[in-house]
């Protein structure tokens, strides 16, 4: 749901961004769409409706969606607490023997 939520707000994000007038795309014999922020806005929050209503209408792409971000959750705690060791281990014991700090020329 979290990708869904920001590429939501990512699209809203771009619709409301300022496009360059001398670069339009214009193919030959179709109209160019003039969509305003309003009903962009609109047709995005209809689709997050219809998105959010997608557990009710098939239960499987939940629950394996569900499955997969709990799978991705162990594997990031996993990493954040293997980074928090080695961290541990390499910057503890060198800021502490004082091998990590430079050398001050000043100090002769």
């Amino acid at each position: 749901m979290f990708l869904i939520r920001m590429a939501f707000w990512l699209a809203v994000v771009v619709m409301l961004l300022p496009a360059d007038s001398s670069s339009k795309n214009i193919d030959v014999g179709a109209e160019q769409a003039d969509v305003g922020a309003i009903e962009a806005i609109g047709a995005a929050r209809a689709a997050l409706d219809d998105l959010s209503g997608m557990c009710e209408r098939r239960p499987a792409v939940c629950e394996t969606g569900q499955e997969a971000l709990q799978a991705f959750g162990q594997k990031a705690k996993y990493g954040a607490k293997r980074l928090y060791e080695y961290l541990d281990e390499n910057v503890d014991g060198e800021a502490r023997s004082g091998a990590a700090l430079p050398a001050n020329p000043r100090n002769g």
